[in-house]
């Protein structure tokens, strides 16, 4: 059964890494975003870096969304956390906008 892990709302300063919540279960994850606030011109990355084993921390997921989105929920592909993952996001281009986020344990 998919259960919420976290969730909340951020409006980002520009080109700067904010950790909207880290994971902490081993499990699998999909990250999901409403970016319905983007205009022509803003540009958004959502990110998962994951914790191997070895301590190394490393992105297994990255997607880049920019301009006004036709479809504004964007959710991730299932993401295996085999140890913590930190969950982020980056506003690259554009005006600071609210988006509103939750990771799902599924």
């Amino acid at each position: 059964m998919a259960t919420v892990s976290f969730y909340g709302s951020i409006t980002p300063t520009l080109n700067t890494v904010h950790i909207v919540g880290t994971i902490t279960n081993t499990g699998v994850y999909v990250y999901k975003a409403d970016v319905g606030a983007l205009q022509n011109g803003d540009e958004i990355e959502l990110r998962v870096a994951d914790k191997a084993v070895a301590g190394t921390i490393g992105c297994i997921y990255l997607a880049s969304y920019a301009h006004a989105q036709a479809n504004q929920i964007k959710v991730s592909p299932p993401v295996v956390v085999s140890s913590s993952a930190h969950v982020s996001v980056v506003q690259r281009a554009g005006t600071m906008r609210l988006f509103v986020f939750e990771v799902i344990s599924i």
